[in-house]
């Protein structure tokens, strides 16, 4: 399902932001201009991503509970104590709209 999260001017040039949609927790981070869209919930204690910090640079997001560092472009894990990937998500722009496509929920 392809949902309208927000307008592109909501999250400046090397910013995060997170989001409810569709009762999914989802992070949208902004990287030299570049969207991309993974979940907002750490794999390992459920924390908000969006809460901890980024480092546009090495395009990282790092858990506020435990230091988990994660991949904003893919989900990927990169540090523990998190050993399982998140979920990211297809993310595409019209005129200044903000999109991205979710599994029905």
């Amino acid at each position: 399902m392809k949902i309208k999260v927000c307008q592109k001017t909501d999250i400046p040039e090397d910013t995060i932001q997170g989001f409810e949609i569709e009762g999914e927790m989802v992070l949208i981070a902004n990287v030299g201009g570049q969207l991309h869209a993974i979940s907002d919930t750490c794999s390992h204690e459920e924390a908000l991503l969006s809460e901890g910090e980024f480092d546009p640079e090495t395009c990282e997001v790092m858990c506020p509970l435990h230091g988990a560092a994660f991949d904003v472009r893919t989900g990927e894990v990169l540090s523990p104590p998190a050993m399982t990937h998140v979920a990211s998500y297809p993310i595409s722009i019209e005129g200044d709209d903000v999109y991205i496509e979710i599994e029905d929920v």
